[in-house]
């Protein structure tokens, strides 16, 4: 019983070091994230954001899995599950649905059309943006776009243009426009947006430093199709409460196939 208390605490340990490194890696588009990225673009000529970050979301769950589930010694007669694993599961389905409910009530209590945030290019604020809507004067800079070959969601082939906003030539890249719109100007314009909770891709930073544009340490997403703060958390609120549904489904087929090899 003592050995699967350490295995649980180790499941839990190692789940939680793989998630905060998978985030950071995302958000700050570095470590295997970034390398994975990479590697996709030049040898594929496109890469898949999307699926490479459920792909680890999955490994960071799966891999642990092994401390709890692991196959018996030769010696042992049966090869019943440990116990506590399937109580692990369970906790994991609590949580994630406490996770998915919370997030739902939360996209209701936010405003529907918030009043956006003015920023000062000249002055970059130095807390993150992320969920705001801002407000901003740039001048768009369509000669150093990026136009690069993802894959949505839906994991069809898209192109998108990346285009620079700065208020000047001296300032650090901050914001970034993502549009389908190949003919934008040189001009100054009044940005009105959400601050996309995605970061810039990798590969648009990498094409930018190539350039020669100076990025910030934060740089943002804004763009007419960036999604607000109420339908990330309705993402949010799907991801986690089908992680959870999953949890539980197989908390409760460890449960029963565990009390029938015990009946046996």
């Amino acid at each position: 019983m003592f050995s699967t208390a350490i295995r649980v605490i180790l499941y839990l340990l190692f789940t939680s070091s793989l998630l905060a490194y998978c985030i950071w890696s995302w958000l700050f588009q570095t470590g295997f994230y970034a390398t994975l990225i990479r590697l996709q673009n030049e040898y594929l000529d496109i890469y898949f954001p999307d699926l490479t970050q459920a792909f680890l979301l999955i490994l960071c769950f799966i891999l642990p899995l092994a401390l709890l589930f692991k196959k018996p010694k030769a010696t042992e007669v049966s090869a019943q599950p440990p116990e506590g694993g399937n109580g692990v599961l369970f906790l994991l389905a609590v949580v994630a649905l406490g996770i998915a409910g919370f997030a739902l009530k939360t996209s209701f209590d936010l405003e529907e059309n918030p009043q956006p945030r003015v920023i000062d290019l000249s002055q970059p604020p130095e807390e993150w943006l992320w969920f705001q809507k801002v407000q901003f004067d740039g001048i768009l800079l369509p000669e150093f776009s990026v136009i690069i070959e993802e894959s949505n969601k839906a994991q069809k082939k898209k192109e998108t243009i990346y285009t620079p906003i700065i208020a000047n030539g001296d300032d650090k890249l901050m914001f970034v426009l993502r549009s389908k719109d190949e003919y934008l100007q040189n001009r100054p314009t009044t940005i009105d947006s959400f601050v996309s909770l995605s970061p810039v891709s990798v590969v648009v930073r990498d094409a930018f430093k190539a350039q020669g544009i100076p990025i910030a340490d934060k740089v943002y997403i804004v763009g007419r199709d960036v999604l607000g703060p109420r339908e990330n958390l309705w993402i949010v609120t799907a991801l986690f409460g089908l992680f959870g549904f999953f949890f539980l489904i197989a908390s409760i087929i460890g449960t029963i196939k565990q009390r029938a090899s015990q009946k046996n």
